[in-house]
This record gives C-alpha cells, sequence and structure tokens, in this order.
C-alpha cells in the first residue's frame, strides 16, 4: 500500500466510547426504563398510538394504519425488528412476541438508540477534534476543542435522556 493510502486509511480510524462507558450508559438508561415501566406500566402521551401500531408490524400486517398517525412507517418497522431479534436471543428463556412487542419492553429500544446516539456524537466530536488539531497547532484552539468535545457529550446525555 501506498504511503499516501494509508495516510488516508488512517485518518478514518473512527473513536468510539470505552467500553465501560457504553456499559455503563445501557445500564443507566435500562434503570430508567425500567423505572418507568414500574411506575408508568400503561402506554402514555403518543404511545396509545405507536405501540399499537408497532404492534400490527411485530404480527407481520404491514397493511393496516390508523390515519391518526403522522410517523413515517420505519420507527414502527425499527420496533418490530427490535422485538423479533429480542424474541431470537431470548427464545430461550420462553419470552415470545407478547412481551418483546409490548409497550413497556419497546422502551427500552430508546435506552439503545440513546446509547448509540452518544456513541456517534462522540465518533464526530472526536473526529472534528482531530481534524482541528491537524489544522492548528495554537494551545487555545485546543481548548476550545476540550470544551467542544464535553460540551457535545453533555448534549448527547440530554437528549439521550429525553
Amino acid at each position: 500500500m501506498a504511503p499516501a493510502a494509508g495516510a488516508a486509511l488512517q485518518q478514518q480510524r473512527v473513536h468510539w466510547l470505552p467500553a465501560s462507558w457504553t456499559v455503563g450508559l445501557m445500564t443507566v438508561f435500562l434503570g430508567i426504563t425500567s423505572f418507568v415501566a414500574v411506575n408508568a406500566p400503561e402506554n402514555y402521551m403518543d404511545e396509545p398510538f405507536h405501540v399499537p401500531m408497532t404492534q400490527l408490524y411485530c404480527r407481520g400486517d404491514f397493511l393496516t394504519w390508523d390515519p391518526k398517525v403522522t410517523t413515517f412507517p420505519g420507527l414502527y418497522v425499527l420496533g418490530a425488528v427490535y422485538a423479533w431479534a429480542s424474541k431470537l436471543l431470548l427464545g430461550w428463556t420462553g419470552v415470545g412476541l407478547d412481551v418483546t412487542c409490548s409497550g413497556p419492553f419497546l422502551r427500552s429500544l430508546n435506552a439503545l438508540l440513546a446509547v448509540a446516539t452518544i456513541q456517534v456524537a462522540y465518533a464526530v466530536s472526536m473526529q472534528l477534534q482531530h481534524q482541528q488539531q491537524r489544522s492548528s497547532s495554537s494551545s487555545s484552539s485546543s481548548s476550545r476543542l476540550r470544551q467542544l468535545d464535553v460540551g457535545s457529550a453533555a448534549v448527547a446525555l440530554v437528549v439521550g435522556l429525553l
């Protein structure tokens, strides 16, 4: 491989949060999800519309549509795929689609997506930091980047909790 090609590949390296952070965040988010499931077991807010639509998709009914719903069907496809995959992974315990396609279980998908969002925000932040460090050697610029990195992680965490 030519040196220029190797340098280009090295520039494309993605930096993810350490596994310990990922596991910790997932634990916190699943804890919040469990707390909500215990204290609000019934569908709330817009869940009375979204959960039944996702449950239709879980059963393979892709043709029925609630006219009150304005959300694109991708949300329901994602929820159904999550429920099907969870059933495959947990099937040995006797867990069926009735559980994995329930409102409280589908809420756990939010925890997974929150961690994924934080991972992507961190990776983008690190990429921007490395690009800035290569283009500038100013210490004030480096300080601003550290603030950006901490700030973007904090914003991603707050957005993930919402």
